[in-house]
């Protein structure tokens, strides 16, 4: 078997895993009123104050399609920071990869849209010409006081297709409250992937709660479910850890400071996020964010990137 088809082969287990979300196609979505999105937000903090959780996590799988929504609240930003960052299609870049899965993010401005890169591949070392790309159509669909970010794409790899990520925000109080809706129809789930399913991905939990064990313990939702709520939770932990460190992102370690938060916040709930040691995941984050600037060079550019991946194994 050829290293490619095997890397192949396990995003596709990542793929059914719902560790990778593809984002489904549609057009625009009507932007929200901020009175909508302040019921929202009494709805959520109603809800958060029953929870051990700092957000709202809610997920189905129903006729082939995978749904996934979280929201939350973020503290000591303004609304207007916030949203200034987060429409521009450059900086989704800077931390969209803090996501073990994404090996490398870049963007493109063509005369019908802007379209964002993703180069998706298992959570080891994988240099984007040997990961798996989507392409998203990026869309901001804003209006003065709430913000919209869409990514859609009608197709994907493995049979996928129909992905749909909706980001919406408002300013609250003292920073700012944050939706999420993810939704993709996952596809062919190949054989070998039902095997992971059964065998190791067996003891993969996500967040929310399906009943009691014999001891009275919470017994948490596993399977493709399980998956979509850890890859929306890591997500949302890649946002904050980007505004945490944005008064270190022009210093030489910028990059390595946002890598090791993204890592302390996932291992808050190591239960459900834990993958691999810090030393081992901020060493394969610089490396793969270093190909990343390579290969966004090489774009801008209109070469082809050059990866020192010999280098990188080591």
């Amino acid at each position: 078997m050829t290293k490619i088809l095997f890397q192949n082969l396990l995003i596709a287990i990542l793929v059914t895993m719902g560790i990778i979300m593809r984002l489904a196609a549609s057009e625009s979505a009507a932007v929200p009123t901020r009175s909508e999105m302040l019921e929202n937000y009494d709805a959520y903090l109603a809800e958060v104050n029953t929870s051990s959780l700092p957000f709202t996590l809610e997920s189905s799988e129903s006729r082939g399609v995978m749904q996934a929504s979280i929201t939350t609240f973020m503290e000591d930003i303004t609304y207007q920071e916030f949203a200034g960052r987060l429409s521009d299609v450059v900086q989704w870049c800077e931390f969209i990869p803090l996501h073990l899965n994404i090996k490398a993010c870049a963007y493109e401005s063509h005369p019908d849209g802007t379209v964002l890169q993703f180069y998706v591949g298992p959570k080891g070392y994988t240099a984007p010409d040997e990961a798996e790309l989507l392409v998203f159509r990026f869309t901001v669909d804003s209006t003065e006081d709430v913000l919209q970010v869409g990514f859609t794409a009608s197709t994907g790899p493995f049979g996928s297709r129909n992905y749909d990520f909706r980001f919406r925000a408002i300013g609250a109080g003292n920073g700012v409250y944050l939706e999420f809706d993810l939704s993709s129809e996952p596809g062919f789930i190949s054989s070998i992937a039902k095997l992971y399913l059964a065998t190791i991905g067996s003891r993969k939990i996500g967040f929310s709660t399906v009943g009691e064990d014999n001891d009275g313990e919470p017994r948490y939702v596993k399977g493709q479910r399980g998956g979509a709520e850890r890859n929306i939770v890591r997500y949302l932990l890649s946002i904050k850890a980007y505004f945490d460190t944005l008064d270190s992102e022009l210093q030489a370690d910028g990059y390595l400071k946002r890598l090791e938060r993204w890592y302390d916040l996932t291992d808050i709930y190591r239960d459900q996020l834990y993958e691999m040691d810090r030393d081992v995941y901020t060493k394969i984050g610089q490396q793969e964010h270093k190909n990343q600037l390579i290969l966004v060079d090489a774009i801008l550019n209109d070469v082809e990137p050059d990866y020192d991946t010999e280098n990188a194994k080591k």
